[in-house]
């Protein structure tokens, strides 16, 4: 009698070699950004980082928009840099800046459909917040079904070390 030989079963590279971390003014997102550039790490993975200016509702006023428009890209820079310089003390990995216009959500549909090679999104949870974090509200509730990629969400709340065991 033969002795069945157990298959295994061999992951494909799917090619999905990045993390898109959703960053805003929230403290949340330096923590679901150390979290994702930990796993980045580990899995030899990139991390993107993305921030989103949201329109501004200045009819008229072309000036003024546009010297708003350059005070608000380089306010999103400077958090970015300050985030990824963070990000590289903390796991020795420097994520790529992404700044884009328009509506968050739009916006990070459009960054996961047009880059193929994002494997998950990170979104930061507010620790706290009495209606919790609307991104991810509205991302679960209606963007089902135009996700193509899973979504971790990571509380605000871990500390360096809970970050280092669960990433």
């Amino acid at each position: 009698m033969k002795a069945k030989t157990k298959k295994s079963i061999q992951p494909k590279s799917s090619g999905k070699t990045k993390l898109l971390v959703y960053i805003d003014d929230g403290e949340y997102s330096g923590v679901a950004l150390r979290f994702a550039c930990t796993k980045a790490t580990r899995s030899k993975r990139q991390v993107e980082m993305l921030y989103v200016l949201e329109p501004m509702d200045l009819v008229g006023l072309t000036g003024v928009e546009d010297v708003m428009r350059k005070e608000r890209r380089e306010k999103a820079e400077k958090v970015l840099k300050k985030l990824a310089f963070e990000a590289n003390a903390f796991a020795g990995l420097t994520p790529s800046l992404i700044i884009r216009e328009g509506l968050p959500q739009e916006q990070i549909l459009a960054v996961l459909n047009d880059d193929q090679d994002i494997g998950a999104l990170v979104l930061g949870e507010s620790a706290g917040v009495k209606d919790g974090n609307k991104m991810i509200s509205w991302l679960v509730t209606h963007a089902r079904g135009k996700l193509r990629a899973p979504i971790i969400i990571v509380p605000g709340s871990l500390t360096e070390q809970q970050i280092i065991a669960l990433a």
